[in-house]
């Protein structure tokens, strides 16, 4: 999958301790190729948000390790968007 598909997608992957499903469902990725040339309305959005940033793909990949490495977490459903509003 290219880093520009990213988009809005809901990433899946079974756990192996108990067979259950864990979902990361990313805000807009501001480092995308599908976000490219629209400073306007990303500078718009991120504006809006808490943390006053937009989602980067080093964020859903940290998102998706603390889901991996962390055994006790089962069939969470992990928002990454900076506290879209």
């Amino acid at each position: 999958m290219s880093s520009g598909s990213l988009g809005n997608s809901v990433f899946t992957w079974c756990t192996s301790a108990s067979g259950g499903v864990n979902a990361i469902q990313p805000g807009i990725i501001n480092d995308t190729a599908s976000w490219d040339g629209n400073t306007d309305v990303l500078e718009s959005i991120s504006s809006r948000t808490p943390t006053g940033r937009l989602v980067t793909t080093a964020d859903i990949v940290d998102a998706t390790a603390f889901l991996i490495r962390n055994p006790a977490l089962n069939r969470v459903n992990l928002t990454v968007d900076g506290g879209m509003m």
